[in-house]
């Protein structure tokens, strides 16, 4: 049995079991290089955009998100999601971790998303897709209503945030108990920017995404080979590079901090019922 496989069979086992909800918490964690960043963890419910939004206002040199979960409330991770671009932070699913179901729209809105895929060596979890769904279905016409609004406001919303319609189509032909992990072409077509945030940063940094990625190759290279003058080398040239989008992404976090201490939280940003 390969990876995938595995995955594949451990995601059955997971939404098999999915009454059995591990409530999420958010702590502090470390980079490998020794940064601190924020670590949420567990089942998304009703509520964590406002426990995540505390945690940020608590800490707010904070500037970052690690990602382990396979899923949940997909309204709620949507109005996270929001609450994450707003705050404008670089967000990785963890090493050995999982991003899946609900999990990838907060991902999807990182300033800077990272991901593993199959057969990669870098230390990050991988993304799994699948068509939302309502947690709690009722067997009436008022919640397969609202089931169907459910999938065409995703829908919508994906579109709006320019994730392709091939991806999208792979997520709603992928049922509730079944899943489609992102492949390495999937996260290259991704970008590790939104479009509209790459824009600002080509604009006002003159930010070019391919010598990030091939920086970031060499990076890995040096470290594999454990050439420590090169690496470090390149890993100050990639500091260079991030600094301009860098101080950008910290000023438009700082302006959502202050938000969020007038008590501001992001709107569900499509409606769930008619």
């Amino acid at each position: 049995m390969n990876k995938r496989q595995i995955l594949n069979l451990i995601s059955f086992v997971l939404f098999s079991l999915f009454g059995a909800v591990e409530a999420a918490v958010i702590e502090i964690a470390s980079t490998p290089t020794g940064r601190k960043i924020g670590a949420l963890s567990g089942d998304i419910t009703p509520g964590d955009t406002q426990m995540v939004g505390k945690f940020f206002l608590k800490y707010p040199s904070l500037l970052g998100l690690s990602l382990n979960s396979r899923g949940g409330d997909v309204v709620e991770a949507v109005r996270l999601g929001e609450l994450v671009r707003a705050l404008r932070m670089p967000v990785r699913v963890a090493a050995d971790g999982i991003c899946a179901s609900a999990c990838f729209f907060i991902w999807m809105n990182g300033s800077f998303r990272t991901a593993g895929f199959e057969g990669d060596t870098k230390g990050s979890g991988l993304v799994g897709l699948h068509r939302p769904f309502l947690i709690n279905p009722s067997n009436n016409e008022d919640s397969l209503k609202g089931q169907s609004n459910v999938m065409v406001g995703i829908r919508n919303y994906l579109e709006r945030n320019l994730i392709s319609n091939r991806l999208i189509d792979t997520m709603m032909s992928r049922s509730s108990n079944d899943i489609y992990w992102l492949t390495r072409n999937d996260l290259e077509e991704l970008g590790p920017t939104p479009p509209p945030l790459e824009e600002l940063y080509i604009a006002k940094c003159k930010y070019n995404s391919r010598n990030i990625t091939q920086l970031s190759e060499e990076i890995n290279k040096a470290n594999l080979r454990k050439d420590s003058t090169t690496e470090a080398i390149l890993t100050e040239r990639l500091i260079h590079a991030f600094k301009c989008p860098s101080d950008l992404d910290i000023d438009a976090h700082k302006a959502t901090i202050l938000k969020l201490a007038s008590g501001w939280l992001p709107p569900l940003p499509f409606k769930t019922k008619e």
